[in-house]
């Protein structure tokens, strides 16, 4: 199964179907490289992977990219065990992310009860098929970013 295939399967969500009519748009502008994107929204209950309560997405107009922005917009410490599960499943998908970090550690849980977690960055275009970033700050919420776009070509599978 390839990382598409098995990052849809944990989130219950189809990457190429979304935004979809049930998505809100919400504004339209021009990024720093001049390519026009455009803001969708969509609050969802129950909650993927009992966590995150809102998807935003960016879609870029000029390309087949779109950023994917899974939020907890209420984190609550009591998530923390949802959270350890999904890094335990990203982390057996994705192997060590880009700082060598792996699976949820004591470490983990004392920033994120202080109010800031960098969390993992499986963000290295070049290794990883699918580039995400998970992190939490109290400000703004525990979020999953999936930096997706649409390949032409066959997906590489993943062991």
């Amino acid at each position: 199964m390839n990382i598409q295939n098995k990052l849809e399967n944990l989130l219950d969500l189809s990457f190429d179907n979304i935004p979809n009519s049930s998505f809100f748009p919400c504004s339209a502008s021009e990024n720093s490289t001049g390519n026009a994107v455009i803001k969708f929204e969509k609050e969802v209950m129950p909650k993927i992977f009992n966590l995150f309560d809102k998807i935003e997405i960016n879609t870029f107009l000029d390309t087949e990219k779109k950023n994917i922005i899974l939020t907890s917009t209420n984190f609550e410490f009591i998530s923390l065990n949802f959270l350890e599960l999904l890094v335990e499943k990203l982390y057996n998908f994705y192997g060590n992310d880009s700082i060598g970090s792996s699976k949820i550690s004591q470490f983990d849980f004392q920033q994120i009860r202080s109010g800031y977690w960098s969390g993992r960055l499986w963000t290295d275009h070049e290794k990883y098929e699918i580039p995400i970033l998970l992190a939490y700050d109290k400000e703004e919420g525990l979020s999953l970013t999936i930096f997706y776009q649409k390949n032409e070509f066959p997906p590489r599978s993943v062991e």
